[in-house]
């Protein structure tokens, strides 16, 4: 449900959702509890409640990459490192007060990208291995 509500841009749930699975399907060990096919866990739940928050913070399906789609408001300040894009990209994000602060955008591949953060939009044009910051 994480997933789903973070490509609907609906950040409100993705908090409602994660909030649910750490009180109701995780064990002291953090391992997942639901449906477990193969005691004492199931690691499908883990995996997809941390691709859920990667999918809040960027996503990259729709042709282009955009940072913090479904930043729940609990989350008033972070930052990420390493995250992978469509296109070959690794995006690290920081943000205070629930607002991007700025992004570093390295080119694994050498490829073009339009980068959006809410009405904002950045074309970048990187050599391979080459970095950026952008909307700082």
């Amino acid at each position: 449900m994480v997933n789903f509500f973070a490509r609907l841009h609906d950040a409100e749930m993705v908090q409602e959702h994660i909030t649910k699975f750490i009180e109701d399907s995780i064990s002291d060990n953090l391992f997942c509890l639901v449906f477990s096919q193969r005691p004492p866990f199931q690691m499908e739940g883990n995996m997809g409640v941390t691709a859920g928050i990667a999918e809040a913070l960027l996503q990259s399906h729709q042709g282009y990459v955009e940072l913090l789609p479904a930043l729940p408001a609990d989350w008033q300040d972070g930052h990420v490192k390493g995250l992978r894009a469509r296109g070959g990209f690794e995006v690290d994000i920081w943000w205070e007060n629930g607002s991007l602060q700025k992004s570093r955008v390295s080119s694994l591949n050498g490829e073009k990208s339009l980068f959006r953060y809410k009405q904002q939009e950045i074309e970048l044009d990187l050599a391979r291995g080459e970095s950026q910051l952008i909307f700082h």
